[in-house]
């Protein structure tokens, strides 16, 4: 079995990991068949590799918005804005 890319994981203490994926387009992002296969491959791949018991949530985070459709529905877990990134950055300086 080959490695996969997971951009971010976050390793929650009450026992959840984020599988982050970023994407940046410069409209709202729409999954399609190809990209939804890909994903669950993945997330299936990395509870494999790792042998975690803990349950696995991918978490969409984007610059331009997200629109759920057929194939988001049981993959995409959580959707968050990239803005959130900037907004925590800002409050540091």
């Amino acid at each position: 079995m080959g490695g996969v890319q997971i951009d971010l994981l976050i390793d929650r203490p009450d026992r959840v990991v984020n599988l982050c994926e970023f994407k940046y387009y410069e409209e709202e992002i729409m999954l399609n068949r190809e990209q939804q296969e890909s994903l669950l491959k993945r997330k299936a791949s990395f509870k494999i590799f790792s042998k975690s018991k803990k349950q696995l949530y991918w978490t969409l985070i984007t610059l331009n918005g997200f629109n759920h459709n057929q194939f988001s529905l049981g993959t995409i877990d959580q959707h968050l804005s990239a803005e959130i990134f900037f907004e925590e950055a800002s409050l540091n300086f």
